[in-house]
Order: C-alpha cells, then sequence, then structure tokens
C-alpha cells in the first residue's frame, strides 16, 4: 500500500538531501533530529538566476528588480556569477508633468493587519479612514489588505474595488484619484531566510509595501504620459506618502507632488503600542542581530540588579541591621540552639 501521507513531502526530501542544487537548505542533518522536544526546522527555499547559467544569455523584463528580493537574494549569493546589464523602456517618454497629491491619515504610527484586524483602537482607525473616503465622492478606486478591503466592502459603491497587486495594466488609467490602505513587511516566516541571507525588516519591506504601493498608485491616470491634471493619492500613513513622493520626483514622473495630513480624519497624531516584531525592529537599528540584542538588555537588567543589591546592602550596614553570612540561629525560650557540629 502506498504511504500517501507523506507522499507530497518526497520531492522536498530529495533537494533538502542533494549536495549541490537542491534548492532547499535545512537546519537539521537528519530527520530523526526533527522528533526531538522542543526542535524546530527551519528551511528556505533561494532561487536565483544563477539556475540558468546553461543559458548563453537571460532576458528579465520587471520593475525594481535591484530592490526585489530575488534581486536582493542574486546580489548576495552570486557574487559577480552573474553580470546584469540593465535598459529601461519608456524612459523620458513622457511628455507632461501632472501635480500629484499624496494625502495621508496619520503620523504617529504604521499600519498593519494586525493592528486593524483586532480589536479596538485599530479597527476604529479604519472606520476613521472610512468615513474620510465617503466623503470623496470622486475616488477612482481603492484596495487593501483582505482586513481593510472587507471592513470597507458595500460602502465605497462609486470607487472601482480592485486587488492590492496591480502591475502592468491600463485598466484604471481613466481614474484620477486611488486610495490605497495596505500593510505588508516583514513576517515571522521570514526568520530562516533572514537569517541565511541578511535581509533587513527595511529591505523585505521595500520590496513588498513600497513596490506593491508604487505599482498599484502608478495604475491611475498618472500613467498616461499625457495627462496634465491633478491626481489625488489616499494612503495610511506619512512614511508612506514620503516614499511614494521620492519615487514621482527620481523618476521623472512629475515634480509637483504635495504631500498632506487629512486632520479631518481625526487620527492623524494617534498613536498605537508598538508590537512585538516592531520592538525587535527597533532593537535590529540599535545595532546587533535581536539575540544579541536581547542579550546585552538581559545583562543590562543584571547588572541594574547587582548594583541596586550592593546599595541596600550599604544602606544595612550603615544602619546596623547588615547580618553576618548563613542562616539565622533559632532560638527557643529566649536561648540560641547550638549549631550543628
Amino acid at each position: 500500500m502506498a504511504d500517501t501521507h507523506l507522499r507530497d513531502l518526497v520531492a522536498f526530501d530529495k533537494r533538502a538531501r542533494a549536495h549541490q542544487g537542491g534548492g532547499v537548505l535545512v537546519n537539521v542533518g537528519d530527520w530523526r533530529d526533527a522528533t526531538l522536544k522542543g526542535r524546530t526546522v527551519q528551511w528556505y527555499s533561494a532561487w536565483t538566476p544563477a539556475a540558468l547559467d546553461g543559458f548563453a544569455s537571460v532576458e528579465m523584463a520587471g520593475a525594481n528588480f535591484w530592490k526585489s528580493l530575488c534581486g536582493l537574494a542574486s546580489q548576495r549569493l552570486d557574487a559577480g556569477q552573474i553580470e546584469y546589464v540593465e535598459e529601461r523602456l519608456g524612459a523620458g517618454q513622457r511628455q507632461a508633468h501632472p501635480a500629484v497629491v499624496l494625502r495621508y491619515f496619520t503620523h504617529a504610527h504604521t499600519g498593519s493587519t494586525a493592528w486593524w484586524a483586532h480589536g479596538s483602537p485599530g479597527k476604529q482607525h479604519l472606520n476613521s479612514v472610512l468615513r474620510h473616503l465617503l466623503t470623496m465622492g470622486d475616488l477612482g478606486y481603492y484596495s487593501g489588505n483582505e482586513c481593510v478591503t472587507s471592513y470597507f466592502e458595500g460602502w465605497l459603491r462609486d470607487a472601482e474595488a480592485v486587488r492590492p497587486k496591480q502591475a502592468g495594466t491600463n485598466g484604471l488609467i481613466r481614474h484620477t484619484s486611488c486610495a490605497f490602505i495596505y500593510s505588508n513587511k516583514a513576517q515571522t516566516a521570514d526568520e530562516p531566510i533572514r537569517a541565511a541571507l541578511g535581509f533587513t525588516a527595511d529591505e523585505i519591506k521595500r520590496a513588498r509595501e513600497t513596490e506593491d504601493m508604487i505599482q498599484f498608485v502608478m495604475r491611475g491616470a498618472v500613467r498616461d504620459p499625457a495627462f496634465t491634471g491633478t491626481y489625488t493619492v489616499y494612503l495610511y500613513d506619512r512614511a508612506q506618502a514620503d516614499v511614494m513622493g521620492d519615487y514621482l520626483r527620481e523618476n521623472g514622473v512629475t515634480d509637483d507632488v504635495r504631500i498632506e495630513g487629512i486632520e479631518e480624519a481625526g487620527i492623524l497624531d494617534a498613536e498605537r503600542p508598538a508590537s512585538r516584531r516592531e520592538k525587535k525592529a527597533a532593537l535590529e537599528a540599535e545595532g546587533g542581530s535581536f539575540a544579541e540584542c536581547k542579550e546585552a538588555k538581559r545583562a543590562a537588567e543584571a547588572e541594574r540588579g547587582r548594583r541596586r543589591r550592593a546599595e541596600e546592602k550599604a544602606a544595612r550596614a550603615a544602619n546596623g541591621t547588615l547580618r553576618k553570612r548563613g542562616r539565622p540561629m533559632k532560638t527557643l525560650s529566649g536561648c540560641a540552639l547550638p549549631s550543628t557540629p
């Protein structure tokens, strides 16, 4: 009888066992080690264009390849094995420079699906965003994470709801405004590949959230080289607006970029508690890995404890309440019990 329970893992096992070109790396030398109590198996599979070395030449079409995870992986793993020649298509064809208004809802925090999806006040912030967008009768198209679009569903009837990942389409070019309430940052599942290739949280955010935002915003009227009107974009936080503005200027789309906070939505200065992942990123930003920062923090806390105990001991010695080492002798009827010989 065929074993169907583990059938889907056969290919994975073969690739993990391959010494060269397997494409899968795991942190165990024997699968039996994975059965040990508390043992976590980490694995990653990284593909780079180096796998195409059997061809005389390869042409790839894409946007911002060098800042994509594939491009970053190639830079780290291929180490000069590949010669890349960049050819920009469509550069210099823009005939007009429109005015772009980037409007954001908050500058006191950044968005995240965990914040929006689970309880108050994250959902209250989404409610504030939705209420403001409802007043924008000319909103063209919008999207966001699943928790955002499900919350907005049925309300923005005059705007076109689309998927958050948009690329290579001209189907939205008639719209002069859009809203993108979106987050796609580093996840816990990224830890193995981050440890192996040294990806930073900022690099992953640029490859995912920022690139998705750029592609989404550039689907509207601003995509038209002859468009001379005003294009309005609604984003969740100031950091996204700043990055989008830099992209428009640096890539010759337009220098007429205005960034505005939406005070009337009521969450411009709203803060939220830092998540565990954000605390971890903050520690990493201070230097060193998360484990190193955590160990340094533990050592600092231990040192503070030693100083506190030394100060307390000195205070007891000063007022005559410091006792000698060892257990205090018990007393019975006013007499001390003899110590054990």
